[in-house]
């Protein structure tokens, strides 16, 4: 069942209050992309892949079908994205308490974005651009889908069995607060484990102690650097994630309590993706280095380079360091202050015929 969560624009301290909330509650914000899955009466799931019957997966795939990149279908690398920009992307389920002491199963959902060239970075007459961030043309050839929201930490705990988030407030702390303390590893650790139990193909694996990526795999990842800012922006040119204004969608400095926020609360973008300024660090797959200011196409970043990239700024940060074409980095341990976004590849050109 689809709840159309913009109408709500409840806090979650007002779900605490309903008592036994329904569907019509699962999420705390979130346009009309904000979903939960009601019980029907043969416990929710169908018998080839574990989710329900109508979100998209087949009977011989165990996880894809035919709109979506499902390693075993053929028109992932077809002529057009299976996808329409901006179509929203059924994600994985996972259980949460709203507040108010009942479980609800809610879905991780992401949002379809088409390749597209775009000009990434300061340009220098911007006051607030820093050496080594200036703006250059860079292109996205795949289609690939983003999380509407930070992961949070119910589902971060579903997968791994593991929190060690620390919200800073005990009484502000939710199963829909993001998770956070997840070092760079752990997040790619993630992603590849809740592919597996998607029955898709894990995206990253290690040799000699680096870390290495298959962008083409149909499995949950991190977004890289340029695809993150391409989707913060929105198809829009505003400052913050969706607007000018950052109190409208960013949780920084003096508007957050000094704590993280459940997701979601705040604006979404032109996308309908939300907190992508202020809330939590988000992790990138980019080692950091300055950017290369020839044209580039699908960029990711040195992968040897001793730190990583995080977007986004955070509850703690000044809030003009939350805006869309900021970048910070750290040597990707766990900190207070960085969760992570999820990403999926949704689309790959076909490769040209001799």
């Amino acid at each position: 069942m689809t709840a159309p969560l913009r109408r709500l624009g409840f806090a979650l301290l007002l779900l605490a209050s309903i008592g036994a909330a329904g569907c019509d509650l699962c999420w705390p914000r979130g346009g009309s992309l904000g979903r939960c899955v009601a019980d029907d009466d043969d416990t929710g799931d169908d018998d080839d892949t574990g989710d329900d019957d109508d979100t998209g997966d087949d009977d011989d795939s165990g996880g894809d079908d035919d709109d979506t990149t499902g390693g075993d279908d053929d028109d992932s690398t077809g002529d057009e994205p299976p996808c329409t920009e901006g179509e929203l992307i059924i994600g994985p389920t996972f259980s949460y308490d709203p507040g108010n002491g009942n479980t609800i199963v809610g879905t991780y959902d992401l949002i379809c974005i088409h390749p597209a060239t775009f000009r990434m970075g300061f340009e220098n007459d911007d006051p607030g651009h820093d050496e080594g961030e200036e703006a250059h043309d860079v292109t996205l050839t795949r289609a690939y889908a983003i999380g509407v929201w930070e992961v949070p930490q119910s589902l971060f705990l579903e997968v791994t069995g593991e929190n060690n988030s620390d919200c800073g407030d005990e009484e502000g702390c939710t199963d829909l607060s993001p998770v956070n303390r997840v070092s760079w590893t752990e997040s790619l650790e993630f992603a590849n484990e809740l592919s597996t139990n998607e029955g898709l193909t894990p995206v990253y694996w290690e040799t000699g102690g680096i870390w290495m990526q298959d962008l083409d795999a149909d499995g949950y990842r991190l977004p890289t650097e340029a695809e993150w800012e391409y989707a913060a922006r929105g198809g829009e040119d505003w400052e913050y994630s969706g607007s000018d204004e950052v109190d409208d969608v960013a949780w920084c400095d003096s508007f957050s309590d000094n704590y993280p926020k459940p997701v979601g609360l705040k604006d979404g973008n032109g996308y309908g993706l939300h907190d992508m300024s202020g809330n939590i660090n988000e992790w990138v797959w980019d080692g950091y280095e300055d950017y290369d200011l020839s044209p580039q196409t699908d960029p990711t970043g040195p992968v040897d380079a001793f730190f990583k990239v995080r977007r986004g700024g955070t509850f703690d940060y000044q809030c003009e360091l939350t805006r869309v074409r900021n970048r910070s980095w750290d040597t990707g341990s766990r900190m207070y202050n960085q969760g992570l976004r999820l990403a999926r590849t949704m689309w790959v050109p076909r490769e040209p015929q001799d």
